[in-house]
């Protein structure tokens, strides 16, 4: 069974619009960067539990920014991995302190869910991650901006294995992986994850940075293109952008491009690294596990952010406690 994967999608336009006339805040898109100024993002990422309560006992209906209502009503929640005011805006705050409350919307009123303080600097662009009701959320700082690689040249120059070599130079996307797996419903995993990808050119399974542990986040790392990948299976990296010009490449330029790269995982308990590649269920202990595989496609000069999320042991609908990857935008 292929996990499904989510982009953490700007939320509906009908929300961004109610948000924006509910408060003073202002959203900055994502090539906006005032440096006197600091931007914030809210993202909810928590095991729900049961999918016939999920929704209403579990999820937030209303947002607030120092007692300032900045998102929601009384009709639409804020999902399963939910951030406002979107993937690629922010709340624009001054620096210093600032507190956030969610809610719950019970028996028609509002209950509070959720509040802490976060201390944000000028210039900075932080994802304030909640996975933990009864916890502070992991502060996350964003990228300052998209950055592409020099250009190599023209791509009929010979590929080299040293993915510093000028004939690789633009043939990059930059990633960071962050541990937010749980075991079971409320449990978060008490050993560390270590990410792998299928690399585009040799098909060989790469170690993803260093192993994690839960909270935990890898530093960047940088993952090849390769453009003229044929057609595959969803096994192993592929479907490159220009693959249709992989047997003529004379004096075709190095540009921008993607591909499929593929993504599996393993388990590091007390330092040691299981043989076998990370398995899920979603239908309780003691049931079969499939092999956790997915993939995402690649782009040249981009920055992302991959995380485990929900619990590798799930009782029912998968959408609401089961182990899934979110991939987010880390440029702006």
């Amino acid at each position: 069974m292929k996990i499904l994967k989510y982009f953490a999608y700007a939320i509906a336009a009908v929300s961004l619009f109610t948000a924006c006339e509910r408060q003073d805040q202002e959203f900055v898109a994502q090539t906006v960067a005032d440096p006197n100024m600091a931007k914030l993002q809210i993202t909810r990422m928590v095991p729900e539990g049961s999918i016939t309560t999920a929704a209403g006992d579990n999820r937030w209906w209303k947002v607030t920014i120092d007692d300032k209502d900045v998102w929601g009503d009384n009709y639409t929640n804020l999902g399963v991995r939910g951030i406002i005011p979107g993937e690629n805006y922010y709340y624009t705050l001054t620096p210093g302190t600032h507190n956030i409350k969610g809610y719950f919307y019970r028996n028609g009123e509002h209950t509070l869910a959720y509040e802490t303080n976060v201390t944000l600097e000028a210039g900075q662009a932080m994802n304030a991650i909640i996975y933990d009701y009864s916890k502070e959320p992991l502060m996350h700082e964003k990228r300052t901006k998209k950055e592409y690689f020099v250009d190599g040249g023209s791509a009929d120059v010979t590929h080299s294995t040293d993915p510093d070599h000028p004939s690789n130079a633009s043939s990059f996307q930059m990633m960071r992986f962050l541990n937010l797996l749980h075991e079971k419903l409320g449990e978060p995993c008490d050993y560390k994850i270590q990410y792998y990808y299928n690399d585009s050119y040799t098909n060989e399974w790469l170690p993803f940075g260093e192993p994690v542990g839960f909270g935990e986040c890898t530093d960047w790392v940088k993952v090849r293109i390769n453009r003229y990948a044929q057609g595959s299976s969803t096994s192993q990296s592929s479907y490159g952008t220009n693959r249709n010009d992989a047997d003529n490449r004379t004096g075709k330029t190095v540009g921008s491009g993607t591909c499929r790269i593929v993504y599996r995982a393993k388990k590091v308990v007390n330092g040691v690294e299981d043989e076998n590649w990370l398995t899920y269920t979603f239908k309780g202990e003691g049931t079969s596990e499939s092999r956790y595989s997915d993939y995402w496609t690649a782009t040249t000069g981009a920055y992302v952010l991959h995380i485990f999320r929900g619990c590798r042991i799930a009782n029912d609908n998968n959408n609401y406690t089961g182990m899934y990857v979110s991939q987010f935008s880390e440029n702006w």
